[in-house]
């Protein structure tokens, strides 16, 4: 529009034309400068509308491929599912109508997830993943397995706690099996295996009956002693019942050392037995009189001899077997009075006093027979624990016919 009107005052400074020539003149120059002005249907064509707009209906700095921009009056056009605008199908991008939000965060969108259905979701992940990691239960398959193992451990522990030392305190070595040799040790593994394996009852249960003695005999001294004493009697007596020959008796005799023999018999007196007599007699003797005792070797001696010429003198065989199974007898006691009330304790002793006082041989054997009064006596010896033991391992599959618990009914005490 400058250079127009720089023509228009030229004109003007013309002294030679009049005002009313100029009418023409200015005329053509409107007629030229009308049409130098772009109008906003042109000026749209020219893209010079996109000066106004808002961001977020601009195009990348790039030259813009888009659809042209409507005309004032008329209805926008807005991109449909079915129809995409150019320039957005070309650059690969979502094209929104100003103001309006995309279609993920609609609230009608079938994908999108309230806060509320978003912390429901993730719970439910958090309750899934915990679920998954829980551990299955065991099977009825693996339960039996697992306790097997435990028998298995149970048992070798026991053979260990029979071949430990009865002077020095090796309490330590008993659960790691440092008592038995390498070999005796894979022999009795293997020989207690098959029979777990095989489901022989007497192996089977061992370990809930074992593992807390185990922990007493780890504690204390005088547990460890009471029952090494009664394993030891348990497969000593168990092997007078097998043959020689006989696998299980020869890892016994390898288990407990060579027998040390009193009196050849038959039955066979063991030193093991007239040791127990020992035992015994010190034991009440010092209970009774607290600041005495019988303990030394000269009693001992002493004392030896008087059981032998009992058992010697004894009238019949049963008297003699009786004398000979004492050793177990004196460790059922010991491990029963361990365990006993104060009240208990009294109630062992006067029983244990009776069983060792007036009553003769003789005596005993007839009561043997009867079992009625014997019976009520002896089970005072012994506890449920003390009985399930008697039922259970090589001792009680040896005596299947007669059980242990019934042996020891019939055992007796000669008179001193």
């Amino acid at each position: 529009m400058s250079f127009l009107a720089d023509i228009i005052t030229t004109l003007l400074r013309i002294e030679r034309l009049k005002p009313m020539s100029l009418a023409p003149i200015l005329a053509l120059s409107l007629l030229i400068l009308a049409q130098a002005v772009p109008s906003p249907v042109a000026a749209a064509d020219w893209g010079y509308d996109d000066m106004g707009s808002s961001t977020a209906e601009q195009e990348p700095t790039s030259r813009s491929t888009g659809p042209k921009a409507t005309a004032p009056g008329k209805k926008k056009w807005t991109p449909t599912k079915t129809q995409a605008p150019r320039g957005a199908a070309a650059a690969g991008k979502n094209v929104t109508a100003k103001g309006s939000r995309p279609k993920s965060a609609a609230s009608g969108d079938e994908t999108s997830l309230s806060p509320e259905q978003t912390d429901s979701s993730q719970s439910s992940q958090s309750t899934q993943a915990v679920q998954s990691d829980k551990p299955a239960p065991p099977t009825a398959a693996e339960i039996n397995a697992r306790n097997k193992v435990v028998d298995l451990k149970s048992w070798m522990e026991i053979y260990a706690l029979a071949a430990s030392s009865s002077k020095d305190d090796d309490r330590g070595q008993i659960l790691n099996l440092k008592t038995l040799n390498e070999d005796t040790r894979k022999k009795l593994e293997q020989f207690t295996f098959e029979k777990i394996e095989g489901n022989v009852p007497e192996y089977i249960g061992i370990g809930p009956l074992w593992i807390p003695l185990s922990k007493k005999i780890s504690d204390d001294l005088d547990y460890k002693e009471s029952y090494r004493l009664l394993f030891r009697a348990l497969l000593r007596h168990a092997v007078d019942r097998l043959e020689p020959t006989a696998v299980q008796a020869e890892l016994i005799h390898e288990l407990l050392g060579p027998t040390r023999i009193a009196e050849i018999g038959p039955p066979v007196l063991t030193e093991e037995a007239i040791d127990a007599y020992n035992d015994m007699t010190c034991f009440l003797y010092q209970k009774r009189h607290p600041d005495h005792t019988l303990e030394g070797e000269d009693n001992r001696r002493m004392f030896a001899e008087v059981i032998r010429q009992k058992y010697n003198d004894a009238p019949n065989v049963e008297a003699k077997r009786a004398m000979c199974k004492f050793d177990l007898t004196w460790a059922a006691f010991r491990c029963r009075y361990l365990d006993a009330s104060a009240a208990d304790k009294d109630k062992l002793l006067i029983s244990m006093e009776d069983k060792s006082s007036s009553r003769t041989s003789e005596q005993a054997a007839s009561k043997n027979t009867t079992g009625g009064a014997k019976k009520q006596s002896v089970l005072a010896l012994t506890s449920p624990k003390l009985l399930k033991l008697f039922g259970m391992g090589p001792w009680a599959e040896s005596a299947k016919t007669t059980p242990v618990a019934v042996k020891m009914n019939q055992m007796s005490l000669p008179t001193k």
